[in-house]
């Protein structure tokens, strides 16, 4: 049970880690959340998610809660589920069910935050979703959020990956790479991540090794 916490811990901060409140709000498991603004954190009672592995949360640079997701399903910061934020093909039972990744040319100054995102997300091992993206406008809903039906559940690659995805900061310092790895070869896939959205067309290298279907995460 500790390794697993950690695992997601780890799978939560990836993005955030080098950020200032972004990474303020964790929501995971059963109900459960903390606030690592207070030292010792502070417990939170008031998530909605339930999941048995990965999630995902994200807040703005005051550490306002944004929104949070195990995957399948989206909720705002008011607890409530996004619209149209359900029906997502991350699976709850995925090492990295969903990771979460700024939209470029969208950071609002006011708000300290985006207005727009991406959800990652990772299918569970054998689930026929792969990896997938889906956009998230923060300017609809009266700020709280909706998830952009045209823009959902957007076809990356692979139906059984690894049950990993990851973004990093590109070179440049405002946009991103989505990282994912193929299934029984080395191929390390990284789709380009800019102000004009989503290339679908990745940029293969390759890792050390072909590793495990259902094994591992990518940090």
């Amino acid at each position: 049970m500790i390794k697993k916490c950690v695992l997601i811990l780890f799978t939560f901060l990836a993005v955030y880690a080098n950020g200032q409140g972004e990474g303020n709000n964790w929501y995971f498991g059963s109900y459960a959340g903390l606030n690592f603004s207070t030292d010792p954190p502070t417990v939170l009672n008031d998530g909605r998610l339930t999941t048995s592995e990965g999630s995902a949360t994200v807040s703005g640079k005051d550490g306002t809660l944004v929104f949070y997701t195990d995957g399948s399903s989206v909720w705002g910061a008011n607890h409530a589920l996004m619209p149209n934020g359900t029906g997502l093909f991350g699976s709850p039972s995925s090492t990295q069910s969903a990771v979460i990744c700024p939209k470029p040319g969208t950071y609002n100054y006011s708000l300290q935050r985006y207005d727009g995102y991406y959800i990652v997300t990772i299918a569970v091992t054998g689930g026929p979703g792969g990896i997938r993206f889906t956009e998230v406008d923060m300017t609809l809903n009266g700020g709280l959020g909706d998830v952009v039906t045209s823009n959902k559940n957007v076809h990356l690659f692979g139906t059984t990956t690894i049950e990993g995805a990851n973004v990093a900061k590109h070179a440049n310092g405002c946009d991103f790479w989505i990282i994912g790895k193929e299934v029984g070869n080395t191929n390390m896939r990284a789709y380009h991540v800019s102000s004009s959205g989503v290339n679908l067309t990745p940029v293969i290298s390759n890792s050390v090794s072909a590793g495990v279907v259902s094994t591992g995460s990518i940090k």
